[in-house]
């Protein structure tokens, strides 16, 4: 049973796709507010809905059913530009050159 209601949900958001991806984003946004409440930082935005539930998913999908979450979709252009940058981001962050053994596998 899920809380809020599918419908609810769907009504802020054009494809259940989009509101996995804004609702997971989200919710990765509040466990990360959750684990800096003891530190000080503020970095992240608190839960802006009243819940009885901890869970940030939860939390997150009663935000995205009552209209507090918004979206923008990239153009086209945009988004296929992002792709090739983000994986190469991704290589260049891992530091593997070929030839090279792989970390912890002793060589092999």
């Amino acid at each position: 049973m899920i809380k809020p209601e599918f419908e609810k949900i769907m009504a802020h958001a054009d494809t259940r796709f989009t509101a996995v991806v804004v609702a997971a984003r989200r919710a990765r946004q509040i466990a990360a507010y959750f684990g800096q409440l003891g530190a000080g930082i503020g970095e992240f935005a608190p839960p802006t809905v009243i819940t009885a539930t901890r869970k940030p998913l939860s939390i997150a999908l009663e935000e995205l059913a009552q209209g507090r979450l918004g979206y923008e979709r990239p153009a086209p252009s945009q988004a296929r530009e992002m792709v090739p940058s983000l994986a190469a981001q991704a290589l260049l962050g891992r530091g593997k050159v070929e030839g090279e053994p792989a970390e912890g596998r002793g060589g092999v």
